[in-house]
């Protein structure tokens, strides 16, 4: 039977869910907004600024479907992980949060290798050319990353504890926010896949 502790649940935990789950959109925006700029402060002219940024952008649907087997994995396991919790069933809890952090490193590891492998290919076969293969490269280093920040807030989840996931999230985004346009003044367009990898990093 539905009730207020249900909904309450329902939207904090469903909240926490819809939030861990949207951080590379989250970086997506902050990009929108610095990726540019720093282009254009490293002195490049509208046009290159323009095109560097679009080549950037392909790695966005790269990256979501490499993530997609470690959010259904980190979603699938937060059930039977919360039912070990409340009913005190400790060793259980363990097996299934080891078994689940282990997949998510061997899968993801194994997604991002495959997909730095395959990007001079995937790159030219999607987009025509090889334009900013390294920089795709060094992007979808994200995969592996943001896929044990779904592990380890499933896991915290489980213990009623997913808050504080929030708190490590904003962490990274404020270092995204900072260092962006910085790193991309300094670096080119590598410098956003960088900094993009390194708050994941943070957050982890």
């Amino acid at each position: 039977k539905f009730n207020g502790e249900m909904g309450r649940r329902l939207i904090s935990e469903g909240g926490l869910l819809i939030a861990t789950s949207s951080i590379m959109i989250l970086f997506q925006f902050i990009d929108s907004f610095t990726v540019y700029n720093g282009l254009i402060q490293a002195g490049l002219t509208d046009e290159m600024a323009m095109s560097l940024k679009g080549i950037f952008d392909r790695g966005q649907p790269l990256v979501q479907l490499g993530l997609v087997v470690g959010l259904g994995f980190s979603t699938t396991s937060l059930p039977l992980m919360r039912k070990h919790f409340i009913n005190g069933e400790w060793r259980e809890w363990t097996v299934s949060a080891a078994s689940l952090l282990k997949l998510t490193l061997i899968l993801s590891g194994a997604a991002t290798v495959g997909l730095v492998a395959v990007m001079p290919w995937m790159n030219r076969t999607l987009f025509t050319d090889f334009s900013g293969t390294d920089t795709l490269q060094l992007f979808v280093i994200s995969v592996f990353f943001a896929s044990l920040v779904y592990c380890l807030h499933t896991i915290l989840l489980s213990t009623g504890k997913g808050t504080t996931t929030i708190l490590y999230i904003l962490v990274g985004l404020v270092f995204k926010s900072i260092s962006n346009q910085l790193m991309v003044k300094s670096l080119g367009i590598n410098g956003a896949s960088l900094v993009t990898v390194l708050s994941l990093m943070l957050i982890v």
